[in-house]
């Protein structure tokens, strides 16, 4: 029998050796799958947990306006940040300027206080400016945080509605195998959401609105300047309780407003060159006025068209005229010059829709573009 050398010993020492290591590394590597795997599933039974239902729309290839639903005019493109939904929203019925971060929504004008929170959950009620909801409503914000998702990003989403512990939700981002998600419905009160309103629950109508103006929020862009045009007796409501902020207004009641802010003075002239112009009519001293003042000329010789929608540009032109025409230089189309003059003076900035010419001026912003030319002259 032949000797087992010290060599061979040595050889076969470190492969056991080598051999262990390997299975070690083996057994660590399955332990950490075993474990992701149970994260993954944790996390996937959280995202399911409060879900009783859920609709798909195919997401058509290449169609860049396709949206899978809308909220009060404001639609939820599938393809967009989850949080955009929210902002645009806001923005744009509400006249409010938010965002919707990693922790929470806050108010734009708060952002300057939200360095130094270090708040796992929630930014406070105090700093962000929404307040926690137990009663979910139209509109008010789903958030989902990374936390509570067991994910390293959070999700949001709006309530469509609410009713009897089920809340519908309109949202963008949320995908699956090319579709996406519409109309999805969550339980709720849920440890997974996170429901935010712009008012604490419990808080009184009239803390709520502007001049009474249910339909006006005090955060508004436009809220001090319908607080000013119904002061100045420019324009009251539509309603007891309502200003409608969004509906559009038409050049009859366009020149009345302008008409009333500088004083209703009467017209020296009582000659009517428009067809569509009466005595009787509530319009007809104010666009006698601008049509002796050089403010507008009508849209022909002989019709004004008061029934019109009013649009930016005429509505700045309108205000240009008003004030004299500073600056003029008579070249280009006929609003270039007051379009010129309102942009060196940021009257166009701070609405809820990007300038155009021939865009619909709705109330907030005729308003709003009173308020900004007209409050140091009367």
């Amino acid at each position: 029998m032949g000797k087992c050398c010290g060599f061979h010993f040595f050889c076969l020492r470190r492969r056991r050796t080598g051999m262990e290591l390997f299975m070690k590394r083996l057994l660590s590597l399955v332990l950490s799958l075993v474990l992701l795997v149970s994260l993954v599933s944790f996390a996937a039974a959280k995202e399911s947990d409060d879900i009783i239902s859920c609709q798909y729309k195919q997401i058509p290839d290449g169609d860049e306006d396709f949206y899978v639903d809308e909220l009060d005019g404001v639609k939820a493109y599938p393809a967009h940040q989850c949080n955009g939904l929210a902002v645009r929203y806001y923005w744009e019925i509400y006249g409010v300027d938010m965002f919707v971060g990693v922790k929470s929504p806050f108010l734009m004008n708060n952002y300057f206080l939200l360095e130094g929170v270090e708040d796992e959950g929630d930014i406070p009620d105090e700093i962000s400016g929404f307040y926690h909801a137990t009663v979910p409503k139209k509109g008010d914000i789903v958030y989902w945080s990374a936390t509570r998702r067991g994910k390293s990003y959070a999700h949001t989403a709006l309530v469509k509605s609410y009713s009897d512990g089920v809340i519908t939700l309109i949202e963008q981002n949320w995908n699956y195998n090319g579709k996406a998600a519409y109309e999805r419905k969550i339980r709720y009160p849920s440890e997974n959401y996170v429901v935010y309103t712009l008012f604490p629950e419990g808080q009184p109508e009239q803390d709520r609105s502007v001049m009474g103006f249910t339909d006006v929020l005090p955060v508004s862009y436009y809220a001090e300047a319908v607080a000013w045009a119904v002061d100045k007796k420019i324009t009251t409501g539509t309603g007891d309780a309502t200003f409608s902020p969004k509906k559009n207004v038409n050049r009859g009641q366009a020149v009345t407003f302008l008409w009333r802010a500088v004083g209703e003075p009467e017209p020296v002239s009582t000659v009517n060159p428009f067809t569509d112009v009466s005595e009787g009519d509530y319009y007809y001293k104010a666009v006698l006025w601008a049509v002796e003042y050089g403010i507008t000329n009508g849209t022909s010789v002989t019709t004004f068209s008061p029934a019109a929608d009013v649009k930016r540009g005429q509505m700045i032109t309108f205000l240009y005229r008003t004030v004299g025409e500073p600056g003029r230089t008579g070249e280009g189309a006929w609003y270039e010059d007051a379009e010129n003059w309102a942009k060196y003076y940021r009257i166009l900035s701070g609405t809820s829709v990007e300038y155009e010419t021939n865009g619909d001026c709705p109330r907030s912003d005729v308003v709003f573009y009173l308020w900004k030319v007209l409050k140091y002259y009367i």
